[in-house]
């Protein structure tokens, strides 16, 4: 269960992951590192993954309201300076989710969210909330070995 929870939570972090005018935020090309750790995981459970973008990349709030195969998806994006507060409500079949985020932009290396998700119809067929924070950072250029990154949305 704490699996498929942990999947749901970094399809939407990935999802919301981010200059146009709608710009939310900007990803250099080079090696990011997504450190992801469960809200109730034990110190040092953190799960970190290296992810090469060959490219600069932008996503805007555009980019959260397009489909994900399978889903019905909608985001809600309001920003105050280096924050932005995000709340995205999804359908899949019967299960239903809706993830609060708060994204805090450091520098142009570094970005965190503390995102929290309440699960209806999920795979137990109970309610489940879960709390997870994911920090990225920029490290330098992409190594051997780095995951690509996922292909831009299409418009």
């Amino acid at each position: 269960m704490t699996r498929i929870l942990t999947c749901v939570a970094c399809l939407l972090a990935f999802a919301c992951a981010p200059a146009r005018a709608d710009s939310l935020v900007a990803i250099k090309a080079g090696e990011w590192v997504s450190t992801m750790q469960l809200g109730d995981g034990p110190p040092g459970s953190a799960t970190a993954l290296r992810i090469c973008y060959t490219a600069d990349r932008t996503f805007s709030e555009t980019d959260l309201n397009r489909p994900l195969p399978g889903a019905d998806c909608h985001s809600n994006v309001q920003r105050s300076g280096q924050v932005l507060n995000i709340q995205t409500t999804c359908a899949i079949d019967k299960m239903q989710f809706t993830t609060k985020q708060v994204m805090t932009i450091v520098s142009d290396d570094e970005f965190a969210i503390n995102s929290q998700t309440h699960i209806e119809n999920g795979p137990a067929k109970m309610p489940a909330d879960m709390t997870m924070l994911i920090h990225w950072q920029h490290t330098g250029p992409c190594q051997p070995g780095d995951r690509p990154a996922p292909e831009p949305p299409k418009p």
